[in-house]
């Protein structure tokens, strides 16, 4: 009885006691984002497509995703407070530090939010003038905050009545 329950521990134990683990990653069917090795620095900005979207914390994240379709989209490219580049694998429902484009300069940031959807509908650009002064962390926060203000479904007031004379 001792010699087969000894064999069965050894079929299951793998190596150096380590459990085995499957051969193939499996789609993550939870909807629940999961971060590989940490977290990035909130607020974010990512796009979908020409739409820039921003988030301010893990479960603003978490609540746009869930309302976002992302059948076309297999990996979107984020960018943190810090400038820091990273990688949401929507298979997967994981965030990654490790993508091609590392770090974000100001002038791509601020170009990411001039040519995306959200400024054409407010009808404004982000200065490329500003550069020098301003920091990154500021011009992404800027960014993420535009980029809030002019989601596709926010109803924007008139600038101008139509009738009015």
């Amino acid at each position: 009885m001792y010699l087969l329950s000894a064999n069965r521990r050894r079929e299951d134990a793998a190596p150096f006691g380590c459990k085995k683990v499957k051969d193939s990653v499996d789609s993550d069917t939870s909807g629940k984002v999961q971060y590989a090795f940490r977290r990035p620095r909130f607020p974010i900005i990512y796009a979908v497509g020409s739409e820039l979207r921003s988030a301010t914390s893990p479960a603003a994240f978490q609540r746009q995703l869930q309302r976002l379709e992302l059948q076309g989209a297999k990996v979107l490219d984020i960018v943190d407070a810090t400038g820091e580049g990273w990688a949401f694998h929507s298979d997967l429902m994981i965030v990654s530090p490790l993508t091609l484009k590392k770090r974000w300069k100001k002038i791509e940031v601020i170009r990411l939010f001039n040519g995306s959807d959200n400024a054409r509908r407010i009808g404004a650009a982000y200065p490329e003038a500003y550069i020098p002064r301003r920091s990154l962390v500021r011009i992404i926060a800027e960014v993420a905050a535009l980029a809030a203000y002019a989601k596709p479904n926010k109803q924007l007031e008139p600038t101008a009545r139509a009738g009015a004379a």
